[in-house]
């Protein structure tokens, strides 16, 4: 009886660990790179990134925008974001907010800022 009550208690912690990680990951990043990024440029590459209605697919397949990703350099390395707009196309460059220690925590800065002036096109 002990040891299956144990059971459940580790259980209900591991489950409440796994489900506030997948609620609170994205907001705590958001708020440390608002508080402690670094900026750099990042240009639209010809990849497509998550469209917000639950797929990858083209515009052409089912009506929604294409969302392309961007990528950037940090120390010889290469990292990419989804651009979470389809208002720029491959070869545009975005200002990317990202973790100086983990660069692959990034984010496009007018995401962050709700900045509709970095919004617009720039090539």
């Amino acid at each position: 009886m002990k040891n299956e009550k144990a059971k459940a208690w580790l259980f209900m912690i591991v489950l409440g660990l796994v489900i506030g990680h997948m609620f609170l990951k994205h907001p705590i990043q958001d708020r440390l790179l608002l508080k402690d990024g670094k900026s750099i440029e990042g240009i639209m590459i010809n990849e497509r990134g998550y469209n917000g209605k639950g797929s990858f697919l083209l515009k052409e397949e089912n009506g929604n925008s294409i969302i392309y990703k961007y990528n950037f350099k940090m120390n010889g390395k290469l990292y990419k974001g989804d651009s979470q707009s389809s208002k720029f196309s491959p070869g545009d460059t975005i200002e990317v907010l990202y973790l100086e220690s983990f660069p692959s925590v990034n984010r496009p800065a007018y995401y962050l800022r709700d900045d509709k002036e970095s919004l617009k096109l720039r090539n």
